[in-house]
């Protein structure tokens, strides 16, 4: 079992239910006046991303906030309440033909939870990521202002892009209430091809291959053998497995999977080696709701290179690897606190520090991690200043979700503060990567 399953969540004095977004509002100005700490709650299904909490607070649910505002499928956009689950929001597009082409970690989960953690699966690397999709947002500041950033209209210049800030902060700058979102129109075939691999320089030569073809693939992922078994229930193998999906029309997907094939063939991989994906859509949904727990953002180029410099890493963990996009995510597995975290330094932060374009972030820390909220997801010092001063700008009091995220800093002398909340003066000592480079592109 993971570690960060065994968390537990804040410690909740109360837990409110507002059925509007002005009711969220008074609950935040009330908050904030006394001082108190706030934790939205979705659907809870993503609670172990981000460090522990560090203190008390308010529970506030958006279950009831889960209406469907507008829909709009000629225009191809939809408004709706954060509370809303994903699988909803699925069907109501479903029917008219259409889709929100991310992978979720979580169906039952909540719009606004998954807009608050911002991760992307593997299709983010054909058809992009949240910030791709969010046309606009209504959200409640820490001192209880409500506001809106962006449109709902597809084709609209005007104003800041300030709602792009809220997605992958833990809600540690605003609650999200609302979100118009951009949809399209659901791929007649979805399916893939499996290579199954000796290590990873051979996929770092088919890659290089594929990135010189006409294919257009929406997705381009390596997994160790054990999590591939793992995810698609085939035969176990003993190095990794490259797994390329396309999606479009039919016809179109059945040329660009032979292409591939060929391709392949050609480069000398056996013929047995090959397997077709039909059940792609359903591997990409798994592969998102796997709990990585480090992750390690690199240039693609660079990625197969940072996989042999991690060595025996590589064979020790199940990972899976965003070949299109450079991110490699890895599970340590249960150990004690102090040897996890141990681990993550020595084995994997240590050697990557060597990779000029590589960062890490510790995106599912232990219960009892050392680990302040700056180092474990690789704040640079200037990023630990443009973070602390967007929290002094939308959280004054730091009183949304403090010490998750480097967003929720507690401000110095905040009611409850600990030194673990407050921003580092001297950096990280390692290099990591934000929630916006985790999220988005």
């Amino acid at each position: 079992m993971n570690v960060a399953d065994q968390r537990p969540g804040p410690k909740l004095l109360a837990t409110h239910a507002p059925r509007s977004v002005d009711e969220v509002a008074e609950i935040v100005r009330c908050a904030a006046e006394r001082g108190q700490a706030v934790y939205p709650i979705g659907a809870g299904t993503q609670a172990d991303v981000g460090c522990m909490p560090r203190r008390p607070g308010i529970g506030l649910s958006l279950a009831a906030l889960d209406r469907l505002i507008d829909y709009q499928p000629d225009d191809m956009t939809i408004t709706v309440e954060a509370g809303m689950k994903i699988d909803r929001l699925r069907r109501v597009l479903a029917e008219r033909g259409q889709w929100l082409p991310l992978d979720f970690a979580s169906p039952g989960g909540t719009v606004g939870g998954a807009l608050a953690v911002g991760l992307c699966g593997p299709r983010r690397f054909g058809f992009g990521g949240w910030a791709d999709y969010v046309l606009g947002l209504r959200a409640v500041d820490g001192q209880g202002n409500e506001f809106f950033s962006g449109a709902k209209v597809v084709k609209s210049a005007a104003g800041l892009n300030v709602h792009r800030l809220l997605i992958g902060s833990l809600g540690s700058l605003a609650i999200i209430a609302e979100a118009t979102l951009m949809v399209r129109p659901r791929p007649e075939m979805q399916a893939g091809l499996a290579c199954r691999l000796s290590d990873p320089a051979a996929a770092d030569r088919l890659l290089d291959a594929l990135s010189r073809s006409r294919l257009t693939p929406s997705a381009a992922d390596l997994y160790s053998g054990a999590l591939w078994e793992q995810l698609s229930g085939c035969e176990p193998t003993v190095g990794p497995v490259l797994v390329v999906g396309f999606a479009g029309a039919a016809a179109d997907v059945e040329w660009m999977l032979d292409g591939l094939r060929q391709q392949w063939r050609e480069a000398g991989v056996p013929f047995d080696a090959i397997e077709r994906v039909e059940q792609f859509d359903a591997l990409c949904e798994a592969a998102a709701a796997w709990p990585a727990e480090v992750g390690v953002a690199v240039r693609p180029s660079r990625l197969c290179a940072l996989m042999a410099r991690l060595g025996g890493v590589m064979t020790e963990l199940p990972w899976q690897a965003r070949a299109g996009d450079g991110m490699l995510l890895l599970r340590v597995g249960p150990r004690t606190p102090a040897v996890w975290e141990s681990f993550v330094r020595d084995r994997i932060m240590a050697p990557t520090a060597e990779e000029p374009s590589a960062r890490v972030a510790v995106i599912r820390p232990p219960e009892g991690s050392a680990f302040a909220p700056s180092e474990a997801w690789g704040f640079s010092e200037d990023e630990t200043v443009v973070w602390t001063a967007l929290k002094e700008k939308f959280d004054p009091k730091a009183i949304l979700n403090p010490g998750r995220f480097p967003g929720a800093i507690a401000a110095a002398g905040a009611p409850g503060a600990s030194p673990s909340d407050r921003p580092a003066t001297d950096g990280p000592a390692t290099p990591g990567i934000s929630a916006a480079t985790t999220a988005g592109r």
